[in-house]
Parts: C-alpha cells; sequence; structure tokens
C-alpha cells in the first residue's frame, strides 16, 4: 500500500513564516536601496555646491596665474554629474518637480561656465599686457631720448597700473586720461616703445574694466541657491517616503511574531505524541544490534544504547535529529533513491550503509528497515542495523597496499630470497622500460652497468646480510641502454620466526636533483632575475682579472652602471613591469660588450662591468656612449613603452685604484657626478671627486659631535637706520670651527645639516643663542631692538616649530616682537615644502617674519600681498653695482616703492659704500646692514659696540610701519 502524502499544520506554518521572512527580507532591500539612493543623490548635490564655491573662489584670483587645467576638470564633472541626474528616475521615486528643478540647474549652470570662459580670456589678456608693459619699461629706462619728466610719469602710471592689479582703490578714468594725454605728447610720437607701452596699459585697464564686470555678473547667477533648494526639497520628500516604509516594515515584524506563538503551540502538542511512542519502543531497548526508530519524515524519536556506542552521539543529541546527521556523503544518490522507492512501497528493505560519526569517523553498518502501519497509515519506520566496519577495513587494507605498491611514485621491485624477481610496479617499469612479463626469474642484476666494480657490489651485499638494509647511490644500465643515476634502498623482509622471506628494493632518479644542485650553484653565483652574475661573482672575476692585467700591464675598466628614473617607473607600473624593464635593459647591456667583458647585476637598478685589454682610457669612452644609446631605446612592455636612461661612473685600473674595494668606490663616487651633471652621461673619476665626497663624509660625521663638543658659535652683523644711522638691530650668523676640519664656511655645512637632519637641533642652538644674547645686553643695562634668526626651510617641516620658539622665548622673558624670522623667498615659492599656517602660526605668536633674499627667485605678487610678513630684505647681488648700474637701480627702487605700498619695511643687505647708502635712503629703505656699517663679530665685541652705540636711554622700538593698502 502505498502511503498519502500529507501536510500537517507544522509544514504548513513554516512554509508561510519563511515566505513572510523572506517577503520582510525583499522589503528590507527595498528600503535599503532607497536610503542608499538617496544618500547618493545627497553626496552628488554636495559634490555639485563643492564645484560651485570653487566657480565662485576661481573669479577671485583676477590677474593671477590660474591653473585652468582643473576649473576645466571641475566643469566638466559638473556638467557630468548633472547629466547624470538628469538621466535619474527621480521623477518616479520622489516627484516630478525634480526634473524640472535639475534643468533650471543646468541652465544656470551653462550660464556661469559662460562667465568662466570669459573670465579666462580677459584674465590672459590682462597678463600677457602686464608682462609686455613691465618689459618695454625696462626697456625705456635705457632710452637716452626721453626726458626725466617723462620719466618720473611713466613711474606714476606704472605704479596707478600696480595699485589697479592689486585692487588698491585708484581712479581709473584719471588714469586714462593721463595715459591719453601721454600718447598725445611729443615724446609719445618720437618712441615707438613709449606709444607701445601707452597703448597695453590702455588695454590693461579695459581688461580689468571687463573682469570686474564678469565677476559682477556671475556672483549674480542663483546657481548655490538653487542647488540648496533641490537638496532640501529631496531631503523632505525621502523623509516622507521612508516614513512610510518603517511602517509596512512593522507590520511584517507583527505577522511574524504571530505565526512563531502559533508554532511554539503546535510544536507542545508534537510532544505529547513522541511519550506514546515510548511504548513501542521498550522491547527493543535491550536490543545488541543498533535500533532506530523514526517518524514518516525520518526524524528520529528513539535510539537504543547500542546506537549510542556505535555512533558517539547520545540518545538527547540524536532525538528530535533527521537521519541525515549520520550520512557520511560516500554513497550515490541512487542508493538512497532506491531505498526510499522500496520503503514508499511499504516493503522492507536491507543493504548496506556507510555512515558518520559524531567524531566524523565513518563506520560500516548491514540494515535492514520495516515501515510501521498502524490503522493503515504509515506512523514510523523501525531500523535494525549491524557494525561491518571491522571487516570492510580489512578488505580495504588490502586493496590499499595493492594500489599502494602499484602507484608509488619511487620505483619499487621484490625479490624472492634467492634474489629473483616478483613484482615491480609501474613506476619501476616507467623508468627502466621493462615490464614484469620480461624480468619474471631474473635477478636486479639485469639492470647492472659496469659502472661501479665487483667490490662495490660484494660491499653491498654484506651490508645486507649484517643489518638486513643497504642504500645508496648507484648507476644502472635501463632497457634503452641509457645509464641514469639512481638512490637505491634495499630491505630484507622476514617472518614471524626470523627467517628471510623477500627483498624489496625502491628506486629514486637522480636526475632532477642533480638538476637542482646545478641550479642551485649557479643561483649562488648569479642574479635570479637576469642571470647575469652577481657581485660575488663579479668581485671574483675582478680579482682574477686585475692580477692579469698586472703581469701583462694592462689598462681595466670599471663601469657601474645606474639607471635613471627607475624608482618611479617600478612604484608607478609594478615591480612586474620593473623586473620585465630590467631583463631587457640586462640583455641589451650584455649583448652591447664584448663575450670578454663581464657584467653584473649588483642589487635593484645597479650594475658593474668590467672592460679588459684596453690600449687607452678613450675605447672607454666609446663603449660608454654605445651602452647610453642602447640603453635609451624605447622598451615596449605591455601597453607601455618606456623610456630610460642610464648614469654611468668609470674608474680606471692602475690609475683609480689597485684593489677591488678602490677601483669600486671610486666608480660608484664617477657614477653620482654623473647623476648629480643631469643624469644619462658618463664621468670619469677624478681625485678632486674623492676628495670633495670624503670632505662631505668628514663633515657629516663632524656635525654628529659638533653641538656636544660646543664647536658652534654665533657672530652678529648690525643693521641701521638709514634715516638716522642709529643701530636698530643685529642678525645671527652661524659659525663653526671643527678641530678635524679648521674653520668651516656654512654654505659648506648647512647643506649637510639639511641633508642628515641634524638641522632641526642646529636651528634651535642659533635661536636659543640670540634670546640669551638679548638677556645678556639687558642685564647690562643695553636694549637691542630686534634680533633677525635664519631659519632654514627644512626647520619649518618641523609641525611644532612655533610652540617650540614661543616656549623658549617665554623661558627667558623676552617678547616675540624682539625677534625677526627669517626666510628665503624660494622657500615660499617651494610648494612641495612651504606651508601657509606655519607663518600665519609664528605671526599670530607675536614673532616678526622677513622675506630674505628677496628677488633671487620668482614671486607672484599675489603671494606678497597676503603673506604675514613685516619685511623684506633684498638680497645683496642687487645692492653691489647701485648707483652705477641702472637696471639694479630700477629693481632696487621697484621693490622698494612696491613693498612700502603694501606696508613692508625694507632691509637692504650687503652695503659698503656710502653712496650705496644714499641712494637706498633716497629711495625710501628704511634699514640696511653691511661692511660698511660692520662685518660680522663675536658676542664680546658686539656687547662693547652696543654698547659704543646705545644712548644713555632706552630707544624706541621700531616705528610704525607704513598703513597696509586696502587688498
Amino acid at each position: 500500500m502505498k502511503p498519502r502524502i500529507r501536510l500537517d499544520n507544522i509544514t504548513l506554518l513554516l512554509v508561510g513564516m519563511l515566505l513572510l521572512m523572506g517577503s520582510l527580507l525583499a522589503y528590507l532591500v527595498t528600503i535599503d536601496r532607497d536610503i542608499n539612493g538617496y544618500n547618493r543623490y545627497d553626496t552628488v548635490l554636495q559634490e555639485l555646491l563643492l564645484l560651485d564655491s570653487g566657480f565662485d573662489n576661481f573669479f577671485l584670483h583676477k590677474i593671477e596665474a590660474v591653473n585652468y587645467e582643473s576649473i576645466n576638470r571641475d566643469r566638466d564633472r559638473f556638467e557630468e554629474t548633472i547629466s547624470w541626474l538628469i538621466a535619474q528616475p527621480l521623477a518616479r521615486e520622489y516627484g516630478a518637480e525634480f526634473p524640472q528643478m535639475v534643468h533650471e540647474i543646468g541652465v544656470d549652470f551653462r550660464k556661469k561656465s559662460e562667465a568662466i570662459e570669459a573670465f579666462k580670456s580677459y584674465n590672459t589678456l590682462a597678463l600677457n599686457s602686464i608682462h609686455y608693459i613691465f618689459d618695454l619699461r625696462r626697456t625705456l629706462l635705457s632710452d637716452p631720448n626721453l626726458s626725466q619728466e617723462i620719466q618720473l610719469h611713466l613711474d606714476k602710471i606704472l605704479f596707478s597700473l600696480m595699485q589697479m592689479i592689486l585692487g588698491i582703490q585708484t581712479s581709473k578714468e584719471t588714469l586714462t586720461r593721463e595715459l591719453e594725454n601721454l600718447k598725445k605728447s611729443p615724446a609719445a610720437e618720437a618712441s615707438p616703445n613709449l606709444l607701445h607701452l601707452i597703448n597695453h596699459s590702455l588695454s590693461l585697464t579695459e581688461a580689468i574694466r571687463y573682469l570686474n564686470e564678469t565677476t559682477r555678473r556671475a556672483g549674480q547667477i542663483p546657481l548655490h541657491s538653487k542647488i540648496d533648494r533641490l537638496k532640501e526639497s529631496l531631503h523632505l520628500a525621502y523623509e516622507r517616503k521612508i516614513f512610510i516604509e518603517k511602517v509596512i516594515a512593522l507590520l511584517f515584524f507583527v505577522l511574524t511574531f504571530i505565526l512563531i506563538v502559533i508554532l511554539i503551540g503546535i510544536s507542545r502538542r508534537a510532544r505529547q505524541t513522541h511519550q506514546r511512542l515510548q511504548a513501542f519502543m521498550y522491547a527493543v531497548e535491550n536490543s545488541d544490534n543498533t535500533v532506530v526508530m523514526t517518524d514518516p519524515d525520518r526524524t528520529i524519536v528513539y535510539v537504543n544504547e547500542a546506537f549510542e556506542k556505535s555512533t558517539g552521539y547520545s540518545r538527547l543529541e540524536a532525538l528530535g535529529q533527521n537521519t541525515r546527521i549520520l550520512k557520511s556523503g560516500k554513497q550515490d544518490r541512487r542508493h538512497y533513491d532506491e531505498m526510499n522507492r522500496i520503503l514508499n512501497e511499504g516493503k522492507k528493505w536491507q543493504g548496506e550503509f556507510i555512515n558518520k560519526r559524531k567524531d566524523g569517523t565513518l563506520y560500516y553498518e548491514k540494515a535492514s528497515i520495516v515501515p510501521v502501519f498502524v490503522d493503515g497509515r504509515l506512523t514510523n519506520y523501525l531500523a535494525i542495523k549491524l557494525d561491518i566496519t571491522e571487516y570492510i577495513l580489512q578488505q580495504q587494507k588490502l586493496k590499499l597496499s595493492a594500489a599502494v605498491f602499484e602507484n608509488a611514485q619511487e620505483s619499487i621491485f621484490i625479490t624472492d630470497r634467492t634474489s629473483r624477481i616478483i613484482a615491480v610496479n609501474q613506476a619501476f617499469t616507467a623508468i627502466t622500460g621493462y615490464v614484469e612479463e620480461e624480468l619474471e626469474g631474473k635477478t636486479p642484476n639485469i639492470l647492472k652497468s659496469g659502472y661501479q666494480d665487483e667490490t662495490f657490489y660484494r660491499k653491498m651485499w654484506e651490508k645486507i646480510r649484517d643489518t638486513g638494509r643497504w642504500h645508496g647511490k648507484i648507476y644502472n644500465r635501463i632497457k634503452s641502454g641509457e645509464i641514469l643515476p639512481m638512490w637505491l634502498t634495499v630491505s630484507s623482509l622476514y617472518d614471524e620466526k626470523g627467517n628471510l622471506l623477500n627483498y624489496i628494493g625502491m628506486l629514486t632518479d637522480l636526475r632532477e636533483i642533480i638538476q637542482n644542485q646545478e641550479r642551485a650553484e649557479f643561483l649562488a653565483y648569479h642574479d635570479p632575475l637576469t642571470d647575469l652574475p652577481n657581485r660575488a661573482y663579479f668581485e671574483e672575476h675582478l680579482f682574477h682579472a686585475i692580477e692579469l692585467a698586472k703581469r701583462k700591464k694592462n689598462i681595466l675598466a670599471i663601469l657601474f652602471i645606474d639607471l635613471d628614473r627607475f624608482k618611479v617607473i617600478n612604484d608607478t607600473l609594478g615591480h612586474d613591469v620593473g623586473d620585465r624593464l630590467l631583463k631587457v635593459v640586462s640583455e641589451r647591456m650584455r649583448t652591447t660588450l664584448r663575450k670578454s667583458d663581464m657584467i653584473a647585476r649588483v642589487g635593484g637598478d645597479e650594475f658593474i662591468a668590467v672592460i679588459e685589454s684596453i690600449a687607452t682610457a678613450e675605447e672607454t669612452t666609446y663603449v660608454c656612449e654605445k651602452l647610453l644609446k642602447k640603453i635609451a631605446e624605447p622598451i615596449r612592455i605591455a601597453s607601455h613603452t618606456l623610456n630610460v636612461s642610464a648614469s654611468i661612473g668609470v674608474s680606471l685600473f692602475p690609475d683609480n685604484g689597485s684593489t677591488i674595494t678602490d677601483l669600486i668606490k671610486n666608480a660608484d663616487n664617477a657614477m653620482y657626478l654623473a647623476k648629480n651633471m643631469g643624469k644619462n652621461n658618463f664621468q670619469f673619476f677624478m681625485p678632486e671627486l674623492s676628495r670633495m665626497m670624503h670632505r662631505r663624509l668628514d663633515i657629516e660625521q663632524g656635525l654628529n659631535k659638533a653641538l656636544l663638543q660646543e664647536e658652534f658659535w654665533v657672530t652678529f652683523q648690525p643693521q641701521y637706520r638709514l634715516e638716522d644711522g642709529s643701530l636698530y638691530g643685529a642678525e645671527v650668523l652661524l659659525r663653526w670651527k671643527s678641530p678635524t676640519l679648521g674653520i668651516v664656511p656654512p654654505d659648506e655645512f648647512i647643506p649637510v645639516a639639511e641633508e642628515t637632519g641634524r638641522i632641526h637641533e642646529i636651528g634651535m642652538y642659533v635661536f636659543e643663542e640670540a634670546c640669551k644674547t638679548l638677556v645678556t645686553l639687558e642685564k647690562m643695562g643695553l636694549f637691542l631692538e630686534n634680533i633677525s634668526v635664519n631659519v632654514s626651510s627644512k626647520q619649518f617641516m618641523e609641525k611644532g616649530l612655533p610652540e617650540a620658539f614661543s616656549e623658549r622665548v617665554a623661558f627667558y622673558g623676552l617678547s616675540p616682537e624682539r625677534i625677526t624670522i627669517e626666510m628665503t623667498e624660494s622657500y615660499i615659492m617651494d610648494t612641495s615644502t612651504y606651508d601657509d599656517t606655519m607663518l600665519h602660526t609664528l605671526k599670530r605668536l607675536g614673532f616678526k617674519i622677513s622675506v630674505d633674499d628677496f628677488g633671487t627667485g620668482y614671486s607672484s605678487m599675489s603671494y606678497l600681498k597676503i603673506l604675514p610678513i613685516d619685511s623684506i630684505k633684498i638680497d645683496k647681488s642687487f645692492i653691489t653695482d647701485i648707483p652705477h648700474d641702472p637696471n639694479d637701480n630700477a629693481i632696487a627702487k621697484a621693490i622698494i616703492v612696491l613693498s612700502n605700498s603694501l606696508g613692508y619695511h625694507v632691509v637692504a643687505e650687503g652695503i659698503e659704500h656710502p653712496e650705496q647708502e644714499r641712494f637706498l635712503l633716497e629711495q625710501g629703505c628704511a634699514f640696511g646692514q653691511g661692511y660698511h656699517y660692520s662685518r660680522p663679530i663675536d658676542l664680546e665685541r658686539f656687547i662693547a659696540f652696543v654698547r659704543t652705540k646705545s644712548p644713555s636711554s632706552r630707544p624706541l622700538l621700531m616705528p610704525p610701519s607704513p598703513a597696509k593698502s586696502a587688498v
């Protein structure tokens, strides 16, 4: 009788609950998608706001060299984002008004984009006019045909133009009228350059007017407010939508809770049914065989003690589980399908199982399963099983032993006690070429090659008889006649009484091992990537080459080759591309050199070559040129076309050394000289280079202990007011006297200190000495208004520098306004190190800021008007030839006028003659220093100097700075 399949209440409820949970999960995914969608819209709109702010900021950079590529990228990004928003289903998700709002934003963006293009055109025109006007002015300065009145008039016009450029309030109409009047003058008609200057000045004023008008129109475009309104409207629509979704999700949770309560009630009734089945299980409780009873769904309802012993599961662990917990997965699905088919027909099934115990081990059972019917309805399945694991395992061991023998990687042969071969495996057949039928009745002597003599075999058999084992290397001749090296292991097999039964031999082919050994020996002296010799091999070869050159009195050339910019390629494109590049370059160098020469890779992108048997050093030049040309050829790797070059250093034997160490070191030094000379060249070692390298090393080592041994001291160069000749302050200058090097100039040891990091502690030493000097002078009743300290650009990279300076000043009870921090103009323009916040912090703490060596770099006027500085120091190179050089006169005058108009004091350094002082004073320069006043002097003489220059009463501080013009 075929039992009926029915769905009980528990099954129906479980299905319903699964469907409900699935629907809830799907709805939660929808909510999450809506949240992510809104977050993306919000992020996109925030990005549009930032981009629009960038557009507005762009219009502020008037008359500046602006990075147009950056603003173009921002506009492209804005346009891409608007296009993306237009393509989104905003109307379907949030409402029909949102696409219209996006469209309006796009319209306003196009208006602002047009304003940006207009601004770029006018700004470029203005910048070109500025450069051309100043070039013409420089030319007109040397025009003898122009009167002094016209020259002064031009200076006034240029000064007005400079005020207009900087945004300082000036009358455009007045300036235009002056230019038109000058244009009609006879001087303009007589001088084409003057006429060009006037026309470009008029063009510049008109360009500035258009720039201002474009900026005003751009500011009236309500793009930012429309983006804000869209963002707010989108937020409100999202809040309404997410509230509705949360209410629906809550309803799902309530329905799920109700189903769980119903399932708990049904589960209690199922336990009562289980109790009634206990009566059926009592009869088999003490059976020696495993007895298992399940319900129609194959859920275990009863097991006996034999089950617990056989499976490792306790009764409590097994009850309520499906019989699948015993399933090992080692039997085909068809085995279970056939069993289920017979049981579903209501018949008894008998067969075997491969089951799994609780600990994961397998065991075998012979089983008999009977369906139990009550009142014609299937109520249970009763299984009685017998453990047959031991029997099955014995059978498997026999099969396994045969399989191991047959499939072993080692060649195995078995003989009887008379050494007659009785069995061989497949590996033996594969290595020797003999099949088992060919070896029947024969001894292993069939493989004898004659490579070893009879004494070898006699000792082998003596060892086998004495110990029962032997192993060693042997040469056998296989069926093809080839002689192979093999490792043979022979073992004797005895029975329980000690009688010899068999000999078992195992053969291992040693060819691969020997090849690996040879490869290992190769790698010990070669680079694994390029297969070139390594440093050890190279030095050994160079040793013999030197010895040979000594005997034959030949010249040797050592080439130290380093690839240029290899690290950039390796870091940018990856180590795989870098390795392939090294292989190509290595092969190019190897094929370029002669076979008698050697090239080795000594690490990274460094190579060393030795060129032997050369008659003159000029031959090495030819070799280096060939190498550089070959290396520089483009290299195609994957989708990249790479261009590399090399720097080569050359040392010669015996001129540049007679030992391996000296020759390699000197070639290395020459290579660094090639690097410093622009790369992609070769340089020969020079004794001067060696002395320079040793000098630098001596300085570096000396700096390590210079502070501790008090080898540094400071000198002071006084600074004067040019107006009345009174002492104003001093600049602190560092000096070093080494016990081994003598007096070392600052321009020699400061760069080394910056490279090694010693500049930080040295700089703090100078700053502290400046503070001590001010305190020392005050204790003596003397007062110095200002002291200037030079600060290296490397020091400005220390984040805590302002706080360290402030802490030292507070410790000595000084006012920060009395200390001027001097920085170089090149530091300001070096964007890799310049930190604007550092200067503002120093200024906020009360220190004065000065720009040293002004005019030697390239300073933007936009930087000058925003820097938190107090004074500008004109470089000595512009002072030396005044007032005799018109160009230096004009430059110094322009710097002074510009600085005073911006509210900066001007300090001129390098004043050596009275006429220089007079010229600078006439132009409005406030302060000066130089040999005209005093050379740098030590502390003791400086104190005496201050005492002679100081009035009896305490002098006033620096007069108030000229008022800065509004910018």
